[in-house]
C-alpha cells in the first residue's frame, strides 16, 4: 500500500495538472483574464483631386437600371462582400453627404446617409435640383 506521503503528492500533481488543463481550455475571465483586441482601422489615402462635394453637401443618387445602389463599408469599389448589410441607396434619393475619400483605385467616394450610412461612387451622386 501507498504510504501517505506519496498519496498526497500524487493528489497535488494530479491536482495541478488539472487546473493547467481547465485554465488552457477555459474561457472563463477569473481564470485567464481577456486582453482588448485592437480593431483595425483603415489608413484613409491623401486625395489628390479636386471632389466635386463637401461634408455637409446634400447630393441626389443617381442610377439607371437599377432598383437601390449598394454603399460600402470603406471608400473602395462595391465587390458584393464589402457593402453595408441593410444599406442602399434609392435613385433620386436625397442624401447628406458625411465624408469624402479617394479609394485605391483613384476614383473619388462620399459617404453619405441613405437608409444606413456607407460609401457610393462619384458617379452615382449629383447636385440636387
Amino acid at each position: 500500500m501507498m504510504d501517505r506521503r506519496t498519496f498526497l503528492a500524487l493528489l497535488l500533481f494530479v491536482g495541478m495538472l488539472s487546473l493547467a488543463a481547465l485554465a488552457c481550455n477555459s474561457d472563463q475571465e477569473w481564470i485567464i483574464p481577456r486582453t482588448a483586441t485592437p480593431t483595425p482601422t483603415p489608413t484613409p489615402i491623401p486625395m489628390d483631386t479636386e471632389a466635386e462635394f463637401a461634408v455637409g453637401d446634400t447630393v441626389e443618387i443617381v442610377a439607371t437600371g437599377v432598383f437601390t445602389i449598394a454603399q460600402t463599408n470603406q471608400p473602395e469599389p462595391d465587390q458584393r462582400n464589402n457593402r453595408v448589410i441593410g444599406g442602399g441607396c434609392f435613385p433620386g434619393q436625397k442624401a447628406p453627404v458625411l465624408d469624402v475619400a479617394q479609394g485605391p483605385d483613384g476614383r473619388i467616394y462620399y459617404k453619405v446617409s441613405c437608409i444606413l450610412d456607407g460609401w457610393v461612387p462619384a458617379d452615382n451622386v449629383k447636385a440636387v435640383e
